[in-house]
């Protein structure tokens, strides 16, 4: 299997996995199948997968960034807005975010209609030691 549809199998994994009757998949499912998704980690890079406790509509998917930055952007950009779109569809006003697991900085964008925008690729600052 390429590592294109590995990428992509896992993020559908979690649809498939549902009772084809489903419309609605409660959020701590979803939390829990994109988490413990093999494919996810070893494709993407997917380190932790929670739920905000503070802001319950918000999804926080922690990436290895190195990893995560071997997929193919065009493979990335399916796979983070498949993210966006199965939460939102269960979420009212859901908000996915895609995080570096180590810095915390976000990796994708998104826009209202959930289309993903890669941040850009550069790399971490780290501050200026003594002079």
């Amino acid at each position: 299997m390429t590592q294109r549809l590995a990428v992509w199998c896992g993020a559908l994994a979690l649809v498939a996995g549902a009772p084809a009757a489903a419309h609605w998949i409660k959020p701590e499912q979803i939390v829990r199948g994109l988490g413990s998704d093999a494919h996810l980690r070893e494709a993407a890079g997917v380190v932790r997968v929670r739920q905000e406790p503070k802001l319950p509509r918000l999804l926080l998917i922690e990436v290895n960034r190195t990893r995560w930055e071997t997929v193919a952007a065009a493979d990335r950009t399916r796979v983070a807005e498949e993210w966006w779109a199965t939460w939102r569809h269960n979420v009212p006003s859901g908000v996915v975010a895609v995080l570096d697991a180590v810095t915390q900085r976000s990796l994708v964008n998104y826009d209202a209609q959930g289309r993903a925008q890669l941040a850009a690729d550069a790399p971490v600052s780290t501050p200026a030691g003594p002079r």
